[in-house]
């Protein structure tokens, strides 16, 4: 992967999105989410300054939810 972004070639790589059903007030539960599968393409341009992290745990603060 990694000789691929360095040669400035778009790589597509499994993804996977926590999505909010609804407006959710309280404590969010299993039920107020929706993991969704999907594909994403990847690509760096050669001497940009980006960067491609990979996410491994993911959050929700209600106290946010208005901002």
């Amino acid at each position: 992967m990694a000789a691929a972004m360095e040669a400035g070639e778009a790589q597509e790589v499994a993804n996977r999105r926590v999505i909010l059903k609804r407006y959710v007030t309280g404590f969010p539960t299993e039920d107020d989410m929706e993991v969704v599968a999907g594909a994403a393409l990847l690509a760096v341009l050669p001497g940009s300054a980006a960067a491609v992290v990979k996410n491994l745990y993911v959050s929700y603060d209600p106290t946010c939810a208005a901002a």
